[in-house]
């Protein structure tokens, strides 16, 4: 039985199936073929114009295997190295994705989906796609921009496992199997017994963290919470052209021509915006490495998936020597091919007779010098909150004293009101007098029930005055005369 049948699938059945019948070809008949072990460029992987595309189609699988390219398939560990390939080629200076794939396995898709974000931000990268489904669009969706045609299938966000089991086929073949474990959960899903409950919810649980992973995903790249993500993105949903922009998916319809030309006007206008800085970066956009007239070569250390990683983060990078495609150099090639749209923009311009300045136009520099200016930002931002809370703490410190005061004087009113003294002196915290007043407070109000000693009931009935019974007679005597 193939390992794959028991791997966790982010794809479509009939690329589960090419994979699988591409391993058996692999494992039956790889020792006929040859491979082109003297290829200096990725296969994946074309450079022109300055613009590196990387090809992802077929189903995808965690294989490094060169055998790959003969049934149609591509393994993540050949997308990482054409991304490595490109973010350390100087001559390259945007990077797509061309994606048309129904999806693949798990394992791996999730690393390679976070080196395609680490990159972009050291070199853009773009993804357009006429079909990026299940683990297609895990990669897809890490890009900076991400467009579709109209027709185009997007999303199947979700995550599956076959098992298959043989017991019934043995038992007609008259092979009898048992399965001896040490460990409760160890291999529940053989297929050599029938499913049992167990090892259904263990291969659930599997499937339902891998899904999480997926969301999580999903949720980071394209900026939306995790419940709008699960239940209108994601759920397995799968999304035609339009319907995967209104989503959030994608972020437009287009062309494949379109986004290359596109992408191809943004290195030009790059360029131009470089000479009129005085930056000379007369380097050939045919991929070929730049090399500094006159200089002797330097040290070169490529980026590798760690320091793009590092990049990413933020962190700090060892920069003393030259990062292999850091640096653009100056380079006089009047044989060179040069792009007609980008002819007019490189007239020469003459170098001063002193020693040649190196003007650089250096990637990693550039997003560290980013990275420095969103610090200061930040910084900026927090120095201005401070300034607000020393303000608000100011207003606080002019009302404690009085307040304080104004706590002090109620404790000691209630206590001479209940014959007795209060806890507070001159000094007390404003915690004690605050513990004291709530003491105090509570005694009061036991002695004297709300309306205080003067209170009077409802219930009581006011006293009746006695009027002396002579004075009442004159009274009416003088009342009868008139």
């Amino acid at each position: 039985m193939s390992l794959k049948e028991e791997r966790i699938w982010a794809g479509s059945e009939a690329n589960l199936q090419t994979a699988l019948d591409a391993e058996v070809r692999l494992m039956a008949g790889q020792g006929d073929m040859k491979d082109d072990e003297d290829e200096e460029c990725p296969r994946l992987l074309s450079v022109a114009d300055g613009l590196a595309t990387i090809t992802v189609k077929g189903p995808l699988v965690n294989s490094d295997s060169p055998f790959l390219k003969y049934f149609g398939v591509t393994g993540y560990p050949e997308i990482r190295e054409a991304l490595l390939c490109a973010v350390n080629d100087p001559a390259v200076q945007q990077i797509l994705l061309d994606v048309d794939s129904g999806g693949g396995s798990v394992s791996g898709c999730d690393d390679t989906g976070n080196l395609i974000r680490s990159v972009h931000k050291i070199k853009p990268v773009t993804a357009y796609g006429d079909c990026m489904a299940s683990a297609a669009y895990w990669l897809a969706c890490s890009a900076g921009r991400v467009y579709s045609s109209k027709a185009a299938l997007v999303g199947s966000i979700g995550v599956k496992a076959t098992f298959k089991e043989y017991s019934e086929a043995n038992k007609m073949e008259g092979v009898a199997v048992t399965v001896i474990r040490a460990g409760k959960y160890k291999a529940l899903a053989d297929p050599n017994e029938p499913l049992s409950k167990a090892a259904e919810a263990q291969i659930q649980a599997m499937v339902d963290a891998a899904y999480g992973v997926f969301v999580d995903h999903v949720v980071a790249m394209r900026g939306r919470s995790y419940e709008y993500t699960d239940k209108t993105m994601a759920d397995g949903q799968e999304f035609i052209g339009q319907a995967a922009v209104d989503v959030g998916l994608t972020d437009g319809i287009t062309t494949y021509d379109a986004v290359v030309g596109g992408l191809k006007k943004k290195i030009v206008a790059s360029l131009s915006k470089a000479k009129d800085n005085g930056v000379i970066n007369r380097f050939t956009l045919s991929g070929s490495s730049p090399t500094l007239t006159g200089e002797a070569p330097m040290a070169k250390k490529a980026l590798t998936e760690a320091d793009i990683a590092a990049l990413a983060s933020g962190a700090a990078l060892d920069v003393t020597t030259t990062l292999e495609g850091a640096t653009h150099g100056l380079q006089e090639e009047a044989a060179a091919p040069v792009a007609p749209e980008v002819q007019a923009e490189s007239a020469p311009v003459k170098a001063p007779e002193a020693a040649p300045q190196v003007a650089t136009s250096d990637t990693t520099v550039q997003f560290l010098q980013s990275q420095i200016i969103a610090k200061d930002e930040a910084l900026l931002a927090s120095g201005i909150k401070l300034a607000k809370l020393e303000a608000q703490l100011e207003d606080v410190k002019a009302s404690h004293e009085p307040l304080l005061a104004i706590a002090v004087k109620s404790v000691k009113n209630m206590a001479l009101a209940l014959n007795g003294a209060s806890l507070v002196a001159d000094g007390s915290t404003a915690a004690q007098v605050l513990a004291e007043h709530a003491r105090v407070s509570d005694l009061f109000k036991t002695k004297f029930p709300i309306g205080g000693v003067a209170a009077v009931t409802a219930e009581e009935t006011p006293a009746k005055t006695q009027i002396d019974p002579r004075h009442r007679a004159r009274v009416n005597a003088v009342r009868f005369q008139k």
